[in-house]
């Protein structure tokens, strides 16, 4: 009943009805067709206005025409202006819909893109990082190679002997070190750069400091 004195206790027996259910509905729709001023009346019912608006399930109002407003109407959660625009904005337009979903999904891929192209930002960072040590770590392996090898030449027997400097071996093919000892007579091998000298001690003596 939504006209005449009984219908104000009746709608709101049905809101706290909706209200204590476990699974309470979605939206709560409270219409009427158009009439008098005293067929809308109780729709400014205080009791049924303060309902309304107490009521935790989102409340829909359309009452009357359009002309026609309510306090009911005004403490609603939405307003609709007739009952057939109540069920139009229950139920949207489907090209609406689908427009709104297409404007979610294109909004949705210029996030993700945008994520992508920073995380890809980063990576090339880290990548450029990463070849910037490798090559610093290259260069570094490349030049101590490079001392290394000039010190192995530089200890090479055969670039003293480029330099002037002579390798003399005893008998047993063995070099002989600035400590030894030689006795007369002994057999030595004396490498040149391009020469190689043998021959024989005829006489040692202590070198004079």
């Amino acid at each position: 009943q939504v006209q005449g004195a009984g219908s104000p206790p009746q709608i709101i027996k049905a809101l706290q009805h909706f209200n204590e259910m476990a699974e309470p509905p979605e939206v709560i729709v409270i219409v009427r067709g158009g009439g008098s001023a005293d067929d809308l009346a109780a729709f400014n019912d205080e009791p049924l206005v303060r309902a309304i608006a107490a009521s935790r399930v989102p409340t829909l109002v359309g009452v009357g025409h359009e002309v026609d407003t309510t306090l009911a109407d005004l403490v609603a959660d939405r307003r609709a202006a007739t009952p057939s625009n109540a069920a139009q904005l229950l139920v949207p337009d489907k090209r609406e819909l689908v427009t709104s979903l297409n404007h979610s999904v294109r909004r949705m891929i210029m996030l993700l893109q945008r994520r992508v192209d920073a995380l890809q930002q980063v990576v090339d960072k880290v990548e450029d990082r990463m070849v910037l040590r490798i090559s610093q770590r290259h260069s570094a392996l490349k030049r101590q190679v490079s001392q290394y090898a000039i010190v192995l030449k530089q200890l090479d027997p055969r670039a003293a002997l480029k330099r002037g400097y002579a390798l003399v071996r005893l008998a047993d093919g063995k070099l002989l070190h600035g400590r030894a000892e030689v006795a007369t007579g002994e057999q030595l091998t004396i490498e040149l750069d391009k020469q190689i000298i043998e021959t024989e001690v005829r006489k040692t003596y202590a070198k004079k400091k």
